[in-house]
């Protein structure tokens, strides 16, 4: 895991925004940091109870580590970014934004838990993959094929490139239902047409800072054209879906 990645994944819980704090990067949500990396590329941190630090210690020893001294004993742990496994900084990072909520108060302990969707592992597999593999349609013939995925306050979007008309996307606006690959494990999705605008300048904001190198840049201009900014989606496990 890198630095970016992690980032991805904190920036893309409920609420969470990126500041700085004794000269390092910070996630924060209402009002409270609830991660930072430490700028080397080596090392991030998650605020934990104890309880939950004790478990990912146990589970991850060479990845999870208590910081030193008392904010190591209240919950404050290390995360080697080398070491660390995507699903699990996807699940401490969202343990450690729901504490935030916890001490927050009870209405921003609401709005920090998400809607019925996909589990926080898969979320956080999510944010951190450049691609993501998709098959549009429950009775099509269509393969899976690679879409750029963004994560938004725990919400997996896309948005379609070539909008050809057997594409994946006009397949989706006449048959809702397909599945998407993460890792090893597909996943049953119906795809959902975004109409909001609020959501749709969010997706290309997440495209700019997700997709920053130079050859992906026409592209993420590209996804700002008015074709298709229409053709945002968003996918939800079919349970959750309605």
């Amino acid at each position: 895991m890198t630095d970016d990645e992690f980032r991805v994944i904190a920036l893309g819980l409920t609420g969470a925004s990126e500041g700085a704090h004794m000269g390092h990067p910070d996630f924060r949500a209402d009002g409270r940091i609830f991660a930072s990396l430490r700028g080397d590329g080596q090392r991030g941190m998650v605020k934990l109870t104890p309880d939950q630090q004790a478990d990912f210690v146990r589970r991850s020893p060479g990845a999870f580590t208590p910081e030193s001294g008392a904010w190591g004993r209240q919950g404050c742990t290390a995360v080697w970014l080398a070491r660390a496994d995507e699903e699990a900084v996807g699940e401490a990072l969202t343990l450690a934004r729901r504490n935030t909520a916890e001490r927050a108060g009870p209405i921003a302990k609401r709005a920090a838990t998400p809607a019925p969707g996909f589990a926080p592992a898969v979320v956080a597999a999510i944010a951190a993959a450049k691609i993501l593999g998709v098959r549009a349609g429950a009775n099509s013939t269509h393969r899976f094929i690679g879409v750029w995925p963004v994560v938004i306050g725990g919400r997996v979007y896309a948005r379609s490139w070539s909008l050809k008309p057997a594409g994946w996307y006009r397949t989706f606006l006449e048959d809702p239902l397909g599945a998407i690959q993460v890792g090893r494990r597909t996943i049953r999705v119906r795809a959902r047409p975004v109409r909001s605008a609020r959501i749709r300048d969010a997706v290309e904001r997440a495209y700019a800072a997700k997709y920053p190198t130079q050859g992906s840049r026409k592209y993420v201009r590209g996804f700002r054209s008015k074709r298709r900014r229409e053709a945002t989606v968003e996918f939800l496990p079919r349970a959750a879906a309605r």
